[in-house]
């Protein structure tokens, strides 16, 4: 066996076996078929969610699906795909059992607050156990019965985690024995007890994954969880839509109205699932994003890719996609939408997943399109290797902010003014990466410039480190409640970052309730150059009161809001909007409101042209490639491969907007221009672009080369590579 085989480019497909017909299902057409799509790692089902904890193998433990009979199809998936060189990781889910298991153990199930049990239907066809109970063991014990007697190259742990408050039995009994204290009944974010519990839940999942990956690992297996719509929430008008979706599968709508206790909760918090912790033992980074039941753009799964590649510090991330029309699985997205979705997960750094739901009876004009991507980028396997990104901006995700403030419906949320400042930067072709607070506090070296959108808890590492930042030259942009916190939550009477900001705060927030909240330029700066003086633009509707400091300088300000609607506007509150400031040997930008929650709600040009035009000047240095006569529907990516002493570039025309309707078409561009530096002062370099494997002709200066891509549709991968000689 290859050790950590999973370091190389995967391409996967998930088995899913619940409504097949166990009794007539070919495997060897089906495993067949995938080895001539270009698959090159299947997820088997071993342990199903429904009927909950139901094995595919012949198990001594779990109770065997009823029409298995004699047939083990965990060892024939295994058989087959090990004939074609595919690699099979066992499909376990961790979270459901079944009636019989619920009836004879009514103590293991997780609990509403209510009492009644966390299931999929009335009949309790798929129950949720808690592992906090004695459920825990049990399930070790059927893992170590697949690890044991199977062949897998790896174990993909699906679900494991909470679905409910838990209120159960168990979690009461350990949750009083740690704080003293009983289980809370109600969310109360400002709570010392209620940040308790979250985080307990948090230990309690991480500790139990880590469990199960010692359990299963070997040398050379790949062990990984699932980690829920990162960077999404389900709003109860989202719940209600699924619910109302799934009316002719009333079983569905028990276990929605049992979420609607954490409607509005940051999904992985509702979960339990603390990607940081688990990224640190787990081999491979998994994202379950199905952006539609979330109401995420098609961009959100690159986003949620460069989140992986930093909490996991550059371990794989495997990234589970639609497939099917959901909710009718048995249908296929449009080919548009199926190439742009692997194009954004490649071009981040990520590899796709799909789940064929129905494997006797799949739509084969999807799967088709999914074999021939995937047949492409098995021609490019060494240009997506090895990678390391071009360096230019860097956006913080603050945890910190997310477990505080995100899941409280009163306030503007980290998460969505992260996503807006993302978005206004992949419109924009500027290349950024996401960091933690863990990578904040080890330093940015080679980045430019700091975004922190809304991050409102920060702790004193983080200050001084955001500070040495923009001591030795960084620039930084920050909005809204940016270090108006402590770590805690704890309002403090001045941001933390106050002297670098070069603003004040005035102890107030100022909200507007309409839409007539605008705001006026005062100042013609590199980042209102596109306006003129006096013009007025919306403002963020609700932001910090501030009053500048020292040398810095406001560039708009708050006009108040008219009496009501289509009235003239209000009196010049001279409250600025926009902050510039020199701080030691870095430029500093102060939006108070925000801007990026904005951006990402209402699309204003001139908002991201605010944020691009921060970004640039704050750099105080050119970008390292330029983009022209492009869309602002075309992300760039750009990554160096150092041992072979090459770029990557890749375009995906995948910037839209649609998000509840599939993307059917996208029309093609043309000529896009591209400007780049090189190291070398007289460079010596190829363009070729693939899957075409066409050579496009470069122009060469000093340390730089132009070259353009002639087409692109969907995606696009560009390698850069040095002549040798």
């Amino acid at each position: 066996m290859q050790k950590n085989w999973w370091i190389k480019p995967i391409r996967a497909v998930t088995l899913e076996l619940p409504a097949a017909d166990i009794k007539t299902l070919n495997v060897k057409e089906i495993v067949g078929r995938l080895a001539s799509y270009g698959v090159n790692m299947i997820n088997a089902f071993a342990i199903s969610y429904w009927p909950g904890g139901i094995a595919y193998y012949q198990s001594r433990i779990a109770p065997r699906h009823p029409d298995l009979r004699d047939r083990d199809v965990l060892a024939e998936v295994i058989d087959e795909a090990h004939k074609h060189g595919i690699k099979v990781i066992a499909y376990v889910n961790c979270l459901w059992g079944n009636k019989d298991l619920y009836e004879k153990h009514p103590g293991w199930a997780q609990r509403r607050v209510d009492g009644k049990p966390t299931a999929w239907d009335p009949t309790y066809t798929s129950v949720a156990m808690c592992p906090n109970s004695p459920y825990r063991d049990y399930f070790l014990n059927i893992v170590g019965e697949i690890s044991d007697n199977y062949d897998v190259d790896g174990f993909y742990f699906d679900e494991p985690c909470f679905q409910s408050w838990c209120d159960c039995s168990n979690c009461r009994s350990l949750f009083r024995k740690r704080f003293a204290q009983e289980l809370p009944q109600k969310a109360d974010w400002c709570n010392p007890l209620w940040q308790e519990f979250i985080q307990w839940r948090y230990d309690v999942i991480t500790n139990f994954k880590k469990t199960l990956y010692e359990k299963s690992k070997k040398d050379d297996r790949v062990i990984f969880f699932q980690h829920p719509f990162p960077l999404a929430f389900f709003s109860r008008e989202q719940l209600m839509m699924l619910a109302e979706v799934l009316e002719k599968e009333p079983e569905m709508v028990t276990r929605f109205a049992g979420m609607q206790q954490t409607a509005g909760w940051y999904i992985p918090q509702i979960y339990g699932a603390e990607l940081q912790d688990v990224a640190e033992f787990e081999d491979i980074v998994h994202f379950e994003l199905y952006r539609r039941d979330v109401q995420r753009p098609l961009w959100w799964y690159g986003i949620c890719a460069r989140l992986g590649l930093s909490v996991g510090l550059g371990k794989p991330v495997l990234i589970l996609n639609m497939q099917g029309y959901s909710p009718f699985d048995l249908l296929s997205l449009p080919e548009a939408e199926l190439k742009l979705a692997i194009g954004e997960i490649i071009a981040n750094k990520a590899q796709p997943l799909f789940a064929m739901y129905y494997p006797d009876g799949a739509d084969k004009r999807g799967w088709e399109t999914v074999g021939q991507c995937f047949r492409e980028l098995r021609g490019c396997d060494e240009y997506l290797t090895d990678l390391e990104s071009v360096k230019f901006a860097a956006v913080l995700y603050s945890q910190k902010t997310i477990n505080r403030f995100d899941s409280d419906a009163k306030g503007t949320r980290h998460v969505d003014c992260l996503m807006g400042f993302c978005k206004a930067l992949l419109q924009e072709h500027v290349l950024f990466d996401i960091v933690t607070e863990k990578q904040l506090r080890g330093g940015l070296q080679n980045y430019k410039v700091l975004i922190l959108p809304n991050v409102s808890c920060m702790g004193e590492e983080e200050e001084k480190a955001v500070k040495s930042f923009v001591e030795n030259g960084g620039g930084l942009i920050t909005s809204y409640r940016t270090s108006l916190c402590d770590e805690k939550g704890k309002v403090q009477p001045e941001m933390k970052l106050t002297d670098v900001l070069g603003a004040s705060y005035l102890g107030q927030e100022k909200t507007v309730f309409g839409f007539d909240s605008y705001m006026k330029i005062k100042e013609i700066h590199p980042i209102t150059q596109h306006l003129t003086e006096s013009a007025l633009i919306p403002s963020t509707g609700t932001q910090l009161a501030v009053k500048t400091m020292g040398e810095a300088r406001g560039l708009a300000t708050l006009l108040e809001e008219p009496r009501v609607h289509y009235t003239p506007l209000g009196e010049d509150t001279e409250i600025p909007t926009i902050i510039v400031n020199q701080y030691s040997r870095g430029r500093v930008v102060y939006f108070p409101g925000p801007i990026g929650d904005r951006y990402l709600k209402f699309g204003v040009h001139d908002h991201r042209r605010f944020i691009s035009e921060a970004v640039r000047w704050a750099a105080n240095a050119e970008p390292p490639i330029k983009v022209s006569n492009c869309s602002d529907t075309v992300e760039l990516t750009a990554n160096r491969q150092a041992h072979e002493n090459r770029f990557v570039l890749q375009l995906v025309n995948s910037i839209r907007s649609e998000i509840r309707e599939p993307i059917t078409h996208v029309s093609c561009e043309s000529n896009i221009q591209i400007d780049m530096k090189v190291p070398e002062e007289l460079p010596n370099y190829k363009v070729t672009i693939f899957p075409d494997k066409v050579e496009a002709p470069c122009e060469k200066k000093r340390g730089l080369i132009s070259f353009k891509i002639p087409k692109l549709r969907h995606h696009k991968i560009v390698v850069v590579e040095r002549i040798r000689g």
